[in-house]
């Protein structure tokens, strides 16, 4: 069994070099200490995405609630699931499980849960306001 890294070794493996664009650095540092706590457990990096997809789902089905505390909710799981979304890449650097399959399926996941967040974002405003 492979020894889990320190949190050094994992921000100098998984962090990327250069530019970072908004809160992106920040969320990658956060993901870090998630990512170590993640890597204690048997799953893999894909499930992580299937995860972090779920609560993107579940956070659309929140908000179209509209009243302000499902807002709230809404605005944590989001944030959750984005952390999710860095962790799920860095435990697939970490444990070189990189794939052509996983950034697909990553992009399809993106490609469907953000347009329905804005969606579901208009009918909650619609319906707040």
């Amino acid at each position: 069994m492979k020894k889990t890294p320190t949190i050094k070794e994992l921000k100098d493996l998984c962090l990327k070099k250069g530019v970072y664009v908004g809160l992106d650095k920040y969320l990658s540092l956060v993901a870090v200490y998630i990512t170590k706590i993640f890597l204690y457990t048997p799953l893999k990096p894909m499930q992580v995405m299937f995860l972090w997809f779920l609560l993107q789902l579940a956070a659309c089905y929140v908000i179209v609630q509209g009243t302000y505390l499902h807002v709230m909710v809404c605005i944590v799981l989001f944030h959750s699931a984005i952390i999710l979304d860095h962790v799920d890449g860095q435990m697939a650097r970490y444990k070189k499980e990189q794939s052509i399959l996983a950034l697909y399926v990553d992009q399809i996941y993106h490609n469907v849960a953000n347009p329905l967040f804005i969606i579901v974002l208009s009918i909650a405003a619609d319906v707040f306001w």
